[in-house]
């Protein structure tokens, strides 16, 4: 990146930070070289195989807390339809042509908008919650 700090370059960093932690990988790990980054290995799944590279823990603490909440038994669409938009949201703050980065301003909007997604899906309707008690 040069060393000079830039808008351009925290998002890029910001970017990459998501796809570690939705991978729990490094852009340094053996996996990647010869063409493939963090970057190239989360934008090929996406959306409908996001499972495939999904941090197992996460995937254990998901559903953890989806059996706990809702007494599902597996991850539910909503939950996984907004782990997308993340992962969507770290690929496009990651592209490797500054310019053509997501702006900060729609990071933040996009992401406040999965936040309410995710408010949405834990409001339990109250005969689930007394059935889950």
């Amino acid at each position: 990146m040069g060393g000079l700090t830039s808008r351009e370059g925290d998002i890029y960093s910001y970017g990459i930070l998501i796809l570690e932690m939705i991978t729990r990988k490094r852009p340094t790990d053996d996996l990647f070289g010869d063409g493939m980054s963090l970057h190239s290995y989360c934008k090929m799944v996406l959306p409908e195989n996001l499972e495939e590279i999904l941090d197992f823990r996460l995937l254990e603490q998901i559903n953890r807390k989806s059996q706990k909440i809702r007494g599902d038994q597996n991850i539910d669409c909503n939950m996984l339809d907004c782990l997308v938009s993340f992962t969507k949201v770290g690929v496009a703050c990651s592209v490797e042509v500054p310019v053509q980065r997501m702006k900060v301003e729609d990071v933040v909007t996009e992401l406040h908008a999965i936040k309410a997604r995710l408010h949405a899906r834990n409001q339990i309707d109250p005969q689930q919650k007394a059935k889950n008690n």
